[in-house]
């Protein structure tokens, strides 16, 4: 289980646009969230994001806000749990690029 804290920043390492207004958004190599709104936040690879959780305890649910100033809410994809379903399992492949 990985312990992420409510605010940090980090690092866009992958992106990828999966179609159907989805995103995909991987960063530090090791944490990897998936938006239906992922586009407003204009982020490339290499660019500094700062993130807040806005859900509870148990919440999968982030803000990201990039260079653009532009936050978007999007929900973490836990890839260190070993029950993952046959989507998310091909979704977390994007940390091993």
């Amino acid at each position: 289980m990985l312990d992420i804290p409510k605010r940090f920043t980090a690092t866009v390492s992958a992106i990828h646009d999966p179609g159907g207004n989805r995103r995909l958004v991987a960063l530090d190599q090791r944490i990897l969230f998936v938006s239906d709104r992922g586009g407003e936040g204009r982020l490339k690879v290499g660019d500094e994001v700062r993130v807040q959780k806005t859900s509870g305890v148990f919440g999968r649910r982030y803000r990201i806000t990039g260079p653009s100033r532009r936050p978007f809410t999007a929900l973490r994809i836990r890839c260190e749990h070993p029950d993952l379903n046959e989507a998310n399992r091909r979704r977390c492949l994007l940390l091993e690029r």
